[in-house]
């Protein structure tokens, strides 16, 4: 029957095989027991519904009417940077000049490294952290360089 698919629609339980009968009801009690009904201010949707009610949330979030997890993560994580841009920036003011190139390069690592650990700790999302992360050094590199003295 399986070449004339539309035919099984057809077909009573007595004309299918019996082990596909039983392991047909068995994945019906599977199904059941894993989906729980779909509620929307209170009102439980059927599967139509609850399509048409994605697709509204879908327009409603390509038209930016409502803000995506994505950009909340990053509004997020945009205030743990400038934090970390704070205490790396309040690191650096402690240096005391002069030092060597090395020794500023050494102190810049160190305070870096640090900074980076602590928006690791504090950061929002691992996909966007990777971009926030790039963000964050950028953002360290533009922090003014001191003079040799």
């Amino acid at each position: 029957p399986h070449l004339e698919r539309t035919k099984l629609c057809d077909m009573n339980d007595v004309e299918l095989d019996q082990l596909y009968v039983t392991r047909r009801e068995q994945l019906k009690e599977l199904v059941g027991s894993i989906i729980s009904p779909k509620i929307v201010q209170g009102k439980t949707l059927n599967g139509k519904e609850f399509v048409s009610f994605l697709e509204q949330i879908l327009d409603a979030l390509n038209k930016g009417e409502i803000p995506s997890s994505g950009s909340l993560v990053e509004v997020f994580n945009k205030g743990i940077i400038e934090r970390c841009l704070k205490l790396y920036s309040e690191k650096m003011a402690t240096l005391d000049l002069p030092l060597s190139e090395e020794s500023q390069q050494g102190f810049h690592d160190r305070s870096r490294d640090e900074v980076m650990k602590v928006f690791d700790q504090q950061h929002f999302g691992h996909h966007h952290a990777k971009k926030s992360i790039m963000q964050l050094d950028e953002e360290i590199q533009k922090v003014p360089k001191f003079e040799l003295i």
